[in-house]
């Protein structure tokens, strides 16, 4: 059976959703259903708008065009970032109803950095654009820096979950007041997809509390181990050793599930480390600063890395997709 989001949400309340997140981000917010109709769609900015959705040349190499194709997320993936060709990034995120992909949330039309003006010179001289109304344009686009990217792509997660879930629980009121009206064949099969249903909510329920020792992992490695750290290097009595040695031992004990997730991949415990820190957005510089190594010992262990995660195409970003695993 094939759902469609539209089937098992109160459109007009995912709509009022994404209005409410633009008017809180100011980036673009749209739900695009399993079919490609769009339940909504808030705050497109002036510059798809008013250019780049109106220009042939720019509207060809849009793929989030109103009513029309979508960035979709990819398969397995919690999340898939696109950088169009009109030089705006886009994310898109899967709704999931009893383990089947019936919508993508989108947000988008921001940049991670300042705007390239040169590039988006040649862009209004190749469009045929006005080239101080395009760069004025340009220069509303928000820009979100990667550290606030991982908190809004976390947060989305949040909001697709909850949407799938309240499909969920929609879908099996359906499948209660059909089971009533059907044959025994019909309701035996009802009963399996409502099983399947509640198979999906517990795993989710185990996704949330992957999500949540990644985030342990992340605070104790931010704000607690720099501390131990400094404590080891002033005077301390014996009683006081012992005892930061027992709490460094048992923040390991805990943090080493979480590091058990990334061995699966094959990577060795400097990996890991050099995996940790990107993951955190410390920069190659900073990275090899804190573990002590050259920077192309940096380089090198960030090649070895993309190559063992299946991520050798410079195009993904390796910041992202680190935090993407476990999520």
């Amino acid at each position: 059976m094939k759902y469609k989001l539209s089937d098992l949400a109160d459109v007009a309340k995912v709509r009022t959703l994404t209005n409410l997140l633009h008017k809180a981000t100011g980036i673009s917010v749209s739900v695009i259903d399993s079919d490609g109709a769009v339940l909504a769609d808030s705050g497109w900015h002036d510059i798809c708008r008013r250019f780049h959705d109106v220009s042939p040349e720019t509207r060809r190499w849009c793929r989030r065009q109103s009513g029309g194709s979508a960035i979709r997320a990819e398969a397995g993936q919690k999340y898939t970032v696109e950088l169009c060709r009109n030089g705006l990034i886009d994310v898109a995120t899967p709704i999931t109803v009893a383990g089947k992909h019936v919508a993508d949330f989108i947000v988008g039309q921001f940049l991670l950095t300042p705007p390239d003006v040169e590039f988006f010179k040649r862009q209004a001289l190749r469009a045929g654009f006005d080239e101080t109304a395009y760069l004025e344009a340009v220069s509303k686009v928000p820009v979100i820096d990667e550290a606030k990217l991982h908190a809004l792509l976390q947060s989305v997660s949040v909001v697709t979950d909850i949407l799938g879930e309240a499909g969920v629980r929609r879908f099996i009121q359906e499948m209660d007041k059909r089971k009533k009206e059907e044959s025994p064949d019909a309701k035996s099969g009802n009963l399996e997809e409502v099983n399947a249903a509640l198979r999906v909510l517990l795993e989710q329920r185990e996704a949330d509390k992957r999500g949540l020792e990644e985030d342990i992992l992340s605070n104790v490695k931010e704000l607690i181990l720099p501390y131990m750290e400094k404590l080891k290097k002033s005077g301390l009595s014996a009683e006081q050793k012992s005892a930061l040695d027992i709490l460094e031992a048992n923040l390991n004990e805990i943090t080493s599930s979480i590091i058990r997730k990334m061995q699966t991949f094959g990577l060795t415990i400097r990996e890991i480390s050099v995996a940790s820190l990107l993951k955190e957005g410390k920069s190659t510089k900073q990275v090899a600063e804190l573990l002590g190594i050259s920077g192309k010992a940096v380089e090198f262990h960030r090649y070895k890395i993309r190559k063992k995660l299946g991520i050798g195409h410079k195009e993904t970003n390796l910041q992202s997709y680190l935090q993407s695993i476990g999520s």
